[in-house]
């Protein structure tokens, strides 16, 4: 039998699949009702990269909606489509991306499932050049392929609003917004996205931590530039961030961890959990459910490696690893 390699432990222990902490950071609120709801970020060619990576942490809330990001110029006959927005197709984030001067040049790739409301998710999209592809807590959430280069948009950059159509505010909160001018993958999404950066990263844009908790700029960490607040925009002071709910994360155990690809999963409540098992790159490759106390997931069809199992009971999530050898 193969054992798993050095290298996927290593990865194991960089990504924190197993566990991703609580952290504690100041975040700053949106409210859809204030037409001063927003973080105009100015403007740079840089925010609008032929292959680039946008991510965010995002918590949204009920009857919310709205956009997360955007730098979209639109004129219909007149320049068309240009930049790139990523909003919500009701609770489905959706990456639109400005491709051509006639009325209606969208390229959208939308997110097959939902984020949940009042939980922080990490939301990233990534276009290669011929793919674009929407990411949840660093897992794919759907692509689409498309070779059309993005048009540099000349309008501002904002945060939880639209600049060519306004009142499309986010009702929500977001964290540390980044634009890289890289694809990334979905192991190096997973490896940094729990964690600030230095602003020295190959390939990094641009980054607003939003964690100053603090007056009405917010500071922009590679070129060293700062982003005006709108006054409808709030500090939320000491925000706790986490993926996974810590009670859920303790209920189950898997063993035996390592196997031969059957696997026993035992509960502490009796609720019907749904689940999603990844391979370590972010490839979906069985769904199912838990309906008793001790159950059991079969990957033994599955190549030898380290597999990702993400638990879902009422909108709250938990993540172990699984090793089949």
């Amino acid at each position: 039998m193969k054992k798993i390699t050095n290298l996927y432990l290593c990865i194991l222990l960089s990504v924190g699949f197993t566990t991703i902490e609580a952290q504690t950071r100041n975040t700053l609120e949106f409210d859809a009702t204030d037409a001063a709801s927003l973080v105009d970020c100015g403007t740079s060619a840089s925010y609008s990269p032929a292959v680039f990576t946008a991510e965010a942490w995002v918590n949204i809330y009920a009857g919310g909606g709205g956009t997360i990001m955007s730098n979209v110029q639109y004129i219909d006959g007149g320049d068309g489509s240009r930049g790139f927005t990523i909003r919500l197709n009701g609770q489905k984030a959706e990456f639109n991306m400005g491709v051509g001067v006639a009325n209606g040049n969208w390229f959208t790739t939308t997110a097959n499932n939902d984020l949940p409301l009042n939980t922080w998710t990490h939301v990233a999209v990534v276009y290669d050049g011929s793919k674009a592809e929407v990411f949840y807590n660093g897992v794919s959430e759907g692509s689409q392929m498309g070779n059309n280069p993005i048009l540099v948009s000349q309008l501002n950059f904002y945060l939880g609003e639209h600049p060519t159509w306004s009142d499309r505010r986010l009702s929500g909160q977001l964290s540390d917004v980044r634009i890289w001018n890289v694809a990334r993958t979905a192991g190096e999404i997973q490896a940094s996205m729990a964690s600030f950066l230095t602003g020295s990263e190959t390939g990094l844009v641009a980054n607003w931590k939003l964690d100053e908790g603090s007056g009405t700029t917010a500071e922009e960490q590679v070129n060293l530039t700062s982003a005006t607040l709108g006054a409808g925009t709030t500090w939320q002071l000491n925000t706790s961030l986490s993926i996974h709910d810590e009670l859920l994360q303790k209920s189950f155990s898997i063993y035996p961890n390592p196997s031969n690809g059957v696997f026993k999963v035992e509960s502490s409540i009796n609720e019907m959990v749904s689940y999603d098992i990844y391979t370590i790159t972010g490839q979906l490759v069985k769904t199912g459910s838990l309906s008793k106390i001790v159950d059991s997931i079969d990957l033994s069809d599955k190549s030898n490696g380290l597999y990702i199992l993400k638990g879902t009971l009422e909108g709250k999530h938990f993540v172990k690893k699984m090793i089949v050898n």
